[in-house]
């Protein structure tokens, strides 16, 4: 596909589109992350996740003619190639590792693999705003602590609400590029198995106005397999990239409005913040 950054002309450049990147980490507390703590094991230990930090961003571009036209949402962008929905969640190759068969292994990455699709793509989730599918999956006693982060800026290191204002492109599924690895150590006492995860989902509207038709996430999460204790969401940092600032306030998913554009410093290619590759370490112009 052609580039739609190519040819620009100068009359367009007064015009520019500002891009918003919010980024934010959590991490859990206690428990997997006090290794070895003394006084013994970890049963029955609740587990809490936790803001930890915010970075900002200010990524600036102008429009070309060419991307005025009509033409794929993802079209001139890096997500043009990437896969269309759970096609995206790659898994690799279960092994046996310490404390934890092959099978145990292969039991886990199937579990984050649906813990995704709960959280990222399922429509109960993007616009039904109802994470009861997500929550099951993980390990009873952490359930009442990651249901309290849902309409809250949080939970977009996590999962996805799209912003009732706005419409998802009904002919296109997120686009979505990633990486699943995994290893494990002893954490209280108790063999663990660590599945890491690192995607960027972009997700397709519609509608007048946009200053671009998607927005998307980047996130890494650390996904925890206590031996015998089920699924935790422990450890994870993200951004959000293209979107609206007011909507993510109130944990809410909208692709940026024409009519929010700021002219401002031009910064370095804004589409470079849909590569899963991309440094976590940003700055956040929504604050700003």
């Amino acid at each position: 596909m052609g580039d739609p950054f190519a040819g620009l002309d100068t009359s367009w450049a007064k015009a520019a589109e500002r891009r918003a990147v919010r980024a934010n980490r959590f991490r859990r507390l206690g428990g997997l992350l006090r290794r070895r703590r003394r006084g013994g094991g970890s049963r029955g230990r609740r587990r809490l996740l936790l803001i930890g930090g915010i970075a900002a961003a200010a990524v600036v571009a102008s429009f070309g003619l060419s991307f005025l036209l009509k033409r794929g949402p993802f079209d001139g962008t890096p997500a043009e190639d990437y896969a269309r929905g759970v096609a995206g969640i790659g898994l690799p190759a279960a092994a046996a590792v310490e404390g934890f068969t092959a099978g145990q292994v292969d039991d886990a990455l199937r579990q984050v693999r649906a813990a995704l699709v709960a959280a990222r793509l399922d429509p109960r989730m993007l616009t039904g705003h109802d994470p009861a599918a997500l929550v099951a999956l993980l390990a009873p006693q952490q359930r009442e602590s990651v249901s309290g982060w849902f309409g809250d800026p949080r939970q977009h290191g996590f999962a996805t609400f799209v912003d009732p204002a706005a419409r998802l492109d009904a002919d296109e599924e997120p686009r979505v590029r990633g990486t699943v690895t995994y290893n494990a150590d002893t954490a209280d006492g108790r063999p663990t198995l660590h599945v890491l995860t690192n995607f960027v989902w972009v997700y397709a509207f519609a509608g007048d106005g946009l200053a671009a038709p998607y927005a998307a996430v980047h996130d890494q999460l650390r996904w925890d397999f206590p031996a015998g204790q089920g699924m935790w969401l422990g450890t994870g940092r993200w951004y959000v990239t293209h979107m609206d600032c007011d909507a993510l306030r109130h944990g809410l998913l909208s692709p940026m409005r024409q009519a929010k554009i700021k002219a401002g410093i031009q910064f370095k290619d804004p589409r470079d913040y849909l590569d899963a590759g991309h440094t976590m370490d940003v700055t956040n112009t929504c604050d700003g």
